[in-house]
């Protein structure tokens, strides 16, 4: 909800091309296949059938969001065997992002008031591998 309303005041998209937040980086200009989700997540779609991709992860810490590995930027990532399930999320890292905690069929059945912030510190072992939620 944070990330639409910043969309709806500021009339950026909600997705966005990676030059949009790192104009200065070259490397960014080229890069189609990869995106921003809101301000702190970097998505990297698998689009083979051979489950594997290269990812750019620009300037700045990383963590993988499902397993909490971390990253220096400025670097690219090769990625094999990628299961659909966990396909490449970075998120920035000191970021705080809002969670769902519970699995759900259709968004009709969410009670917000029970949404979690995670924060993205040393501490955060990815959401894979997080128990107490």
């Amino acid at each position: 909800m944070e990330q639409g309303r910043k969309a709806i005041e500021s009339g950026y998209p909600l997705l966005r091309a990676l030059i949009f937040h790192h104009p200065e980086d070259k490397l960014c200009r080229h890069i189609d296949d990869q995106y921003y989700f809101g301000d702190d997540f970097l998505v990297a779609p698998v689009m083979n059938s051979e489950n594997r991709r290269e990812v750019y992860l620009p300037e700045g810490e990383w963590v993988d969001f499902f397993t909490g590995e971390a990253y220096t930027g400025k670097q690219w990532l090769t990625l094999e065997n990628i299961p659909l399930e966990t396909m490449p999320v970075y998120v920035k890292k000191g970021a705080s992002v809002p969670f769902y905690p519970a699995i759900v069929q259709c968004t009709d059945e969410m009670d917000l008031t029970q949404t979690i912030q995670i924060e993205i510190d040393p501490a955060f072992q990815g959401i894979f591998n997080k128990t107490d939620y």
